[in-house]
C-alpha cells in the first residue's frame, strides 16, 4: 500500500518571506543534525525531518510565487532564475541533513567515534548544564543574546527526558543546554553557567558502545584518519553553504568559483574517506556498524552539490535579486564585509585574540581577501592585517558593533 501524500495548503506569503525563513531554518536544520547524531537523540532527529518537510513546502511554494511574478513580464524571468535555484538548492540541503539525522535510526555503535571527533572540531557541539546563580537562569530563551553576549549558540534544550526547541522556553538550573561554538568559547560559557562537570556526550548516563577494542593499534591508526578526514568534511560542507550564500548575497564571482573549486576537493576527499571505511570494516567485527558513517560520507556529498548549484548562478552573471539580499539582511544571522583599518583593533591581532566574546560580538570570520587572495582556512594564529577585507557572519542586533572595530570610520548608515 503506497504513502499517501500530504496535500499542500496555500500561503499567502511573500518571496521575501519565504526566502527569509527557508534560509534560517537550513541553519537550525545543520546543527540539530548534527546534535542528534552527537547525542543519538531520536527526537531532534523528527525535528530535523519536520523542517526537511516545511522547506520542502516552502520550495513549492517559491517556485509558485515566483511563476506569478513573472506572468506577463518575460523580462522578469531572468531575474528570478537564482531565486528558484537557490529553493531547490536549500531544498536538497535539507534533505541531506536529514539524511544525517537519521542515522540515530541506522545503529547507536558511532557514537565512541564523534566523542573521538569532537575536540577537533573547529566548532564542536557539546552539553553545559545550567548551574545555580548563571545570569540568564529563569529568562526566557528567545530573550537571551547567546551569540553577541558569549559568542555560543544554543541548538536545543534537554529537561526530565525531553527535547525543548521553542524560543518562548524559560530556562532554569538543571538544564542542559546543546552548545554550538569554538572551544574558548565553550570553556567560558561552562564557567558563566558554573559548569565544572567534564566534557560528554551522556544525557542520561547511558552506556557507549565500543566501535573498537581501544587497545587494536591498527584499528586506532586508522580510525584516526578516518576522523580527520570527516571532521574537515563535515567542517567543509558547513562552510561551502556559508560561502555559496554569500557568493549569491554579494553577487561575489571570486567567492563562487572557490565553491565550486571545493566541490572537486570534497569530492577528492570522500574518495579517500570511502577507501579509508572500506579498510576499517575488515578490522571491526560487525562492518553494519559503519552503515551510520557511510550515509553521513553520502549526505555531505549532496551538500557540496547543492551549493556548487548556488555558485554556479553567480558564475553565469545571474545578477542578484534585491528580495535576496533584503531577505538575507533581515535574518537572525547575517553576512558583512568590511576592511581593516589602520586604526582597528583588529590590526595586528591574531583571529584567537578577535575571536573571543568580549571583541567577536558574536561573529565568526569566515573568509578574509589578502592581497588579491581569499583565505578560507581561518587558523586560530592567523595575524590580520591593514587593508584586509573580511567577511563575517554573525547576529544582525550586533553587526553595526562590529564593524566599528574591523573599521571604527565604517558607515554604519548603509546597513
Amino acid at each position: 500500500m503506497s504513502k499517501l501524500k500530504k496535500k499542500f495548503k496555500y500561503m499567502p506569503l511573500s518571496l521575501k518571506e519565504i526566502l527569509q525563513e527557508m534560509k534560517m531554518n537550513i541553519d537550525v536544520m545543520f546543527d540539530l543534525a548534527y546534535s542528534a547524531i552527537m547525542f543519538q537523540s531520536r527526537e531532534l532527529a523528527a525535528e530535523t525531518e519536520k523542517i526537511d518537510s516545511r522547506i520542502n513546502e516552502m520550495t513549492y511554494l517559491l517556485t509558485f510565487q515566483t511563476l506569478q511574478a513573472t506572468i506577463g513580464q518575460s523580462s522578469e524571468t531572468k531575474k528570478l532564475e537564482p531565486i528558484v535555484a537557490f529553493g531547490y538548492s536549500i531544498d536538497k540541503i535539507s534533505e541531506a541533513l536529514s539524511d544525517i539525522a537519521k542515522v540515530v535510526d541506522l545503529n547507536t555503535h558511532l557514537a565512541q567515534f564523534f566523542q573521538l571527533c569532537w575536540k577537533a572540531t573547529p566548532e564542536p557541539i557539546i552539553k553545559v548544564t545550567v548551574g545555580k546563580g548563571t545570569p540568564f537562569s529563569g529568562k526566557k530563551w528567545d530573550d537571551i543574546h547567546f551569540m553577541a553576549d558569549y559568542s555560543v549558540e544554543v541548538s536545543a534544550i534537554f529537561r526530565a527526558k525531553h527535547w525543548f526547541l521553542d524560543d518562548n522556553f524559560i530556562i532554569n538550573d538543571g538544564d542542559q543546554l546543546i552548545v554550538i561554538g569554538e572551544l574558548p568559547a565553550l570553556i567560558e560559557f561552562k564557567k558563566v553557567c558554573k559548569s565544572d562537570e567534564p566534557i560528554s556526550f551522556d544525557l542520561e548516563n547511558k552506556q557507549s558502545l565500543d566501535l573498537y577494542p581501544a587497545s587494536d593499534e591498527k584499528a586506532t591508526a586508522c580510525a584516526n584518519r578516518i576522523k580527520d578526514r570527516y571532521i574537515r568534511l563535515t567542517d567543509m560542507s558547513g562552510t561551502m553553504i556559508d560561502l555559496a550564500l554569500v557568493a549569491l548575497f554579494f553577487g561575489n564571482v571570486e567567492i563562487a568559483e572557490d565553491v565550486v573549486e571545493q566541490e572537486q576537493l570534497v569530492d577528492d576527499l570522500i574518495v579517500d574517506m570511502e577507501r579509508d571505511i572500506l579498510e576499517f570494516a575488515g578490522l571491526i567485527d560487525d562492518p553494519k556498524k559503519l552503515l551510520g558513517l557511510m550515509r553521513i560520507v553520502f549526505s555531505c556529498e549532496l551538500i557540496s552539490d547543492a551549493t556548487s548549484d548556488i555558485a554556479e548562478h553567480v558564475i553565469k552573471g545571474f545578477e542578484t535579486h534585491e528580495v535576496i539580499v533584503a531577505a538575507f539582511s533581515e535574518a537572525w544571522e547575517t553576512v558583512v564585509r568590511e576592511v581593516v583599518a589602520r586604526a582597528s583593533f583588529f590590526n595586528g591581532k591574531t583571529v584567537a585574540e578577535v575571536h573571543t566574546p568580549k571583541y567577536a560580538k558574536g561573529f565568526h570570520i569566515l573568509a578574509i581577501k589578502r592581497d588579491g587572495d581569499w583565505i578560507y582556512d581561518i587558523k586560530r594564529d592567523l595575524k590580520l592585517k591593514v587593508d584586509d577585507l573580511i567577511i563575517g557572519i554573525g547576529p544582525k542586533e550586533t553587526i553595526n558593533a562590529w564593524r566599528k572595530q574591523v573599521n571604527p570610520d565604517a558607515d554604519i548608515e548603509d546597513e
